[in-house]
């Protein structure tokens, strides 16, 4: 059975996708489609490309994001800078583009994220943000950290924090690998929540240390 019309036109941007959409998607996730075409005007490519081909992932990994959302001791800024600026720095257009899009629905500015590549020398970023990024960079790029950041995240943060940055940074990174590894891109979600923003909406300001 193939995928029906609307679904299949929704998923061109995901051309360069190194498997084929799976031929039907079972009802749990036809409602997620809908959701998802309705809210963004297009099928988040992950639904037909992993979650119908592995149904059995849905609940666990519906679980992480949970957790990953409001299960850590982290300010919800900080999370959510933490989640775009690891995909940037492992190449993950997908994810990158979807966590930034979450990130804008939820009031963070477009020029904050924007500024992420130059977080150190920016002042829109407080001294733990800071540190804070420079670890989960860290992990991103020697897959494990060669604590060489780690004085500078002890002085911000307690063993709580620095396990939700570290768990946090290595749960994008296994979404940015299997995004990656199946050649899923972005699909320009954030383009679509930024434009539908209210005019005139705040600039972004330095954080709160």
């Amino acid at each position: 059975m193939s995928l029906p019309p609307a679904l299949a036109a929704s998923l061109a941007p995901v051309a360069a996708a190194r498997i084929q959409p799976a031929p039907r998607l079972p009802l749990m996730l036809r409602l997620a489609a809908w959701l998802s075409r309705r809210r963004y005007g297009r099928v988040l490519a992950i639904i037909p490309y992993v979650y119908a081909w592995l149904p059995g992932l849905v609940l666990p990994q519906a679980g992480l994001l949970r957790l990953a959302a409001r299960g850590l001791s982290l300010a919800p800024r900080l999370r959510r800078l933490v989640e775009v600026h690891v995909s940037n720095v492992n190449g993950c257009s997908f994810c990158g583009d979807r966590h930034a899009a979450l990130a804008v629905e939820e009031g963070d500015d477009p020029e904050l994220l924007a500024a992420l590549p130059g977080f150190r020398e920016s002042d829109l970023f407080s001294e733990p943000e800071k540190a804070a990024l420079s670890w989960v960079e860290e992990i991103a790029r020697s897959r494990g950290a060669d604590a060489v950041s780690l004085p500078s995240l002890r002085a911000h943060f307690g063993d709580r924090e620095v396990l939700a940055l570290s768990w946090l940074a290595s749960f994008v990174t296994y979404l940015n690998l299997l995004a990656k590894s199946l050649g899923l891109a972005s699909q320009g979600i954030c383009e679509v929540v930024v434009a539908r923003r209210p005019r005139g909406s705040a600039r972004p300001g330095r954080a709160s240390k």
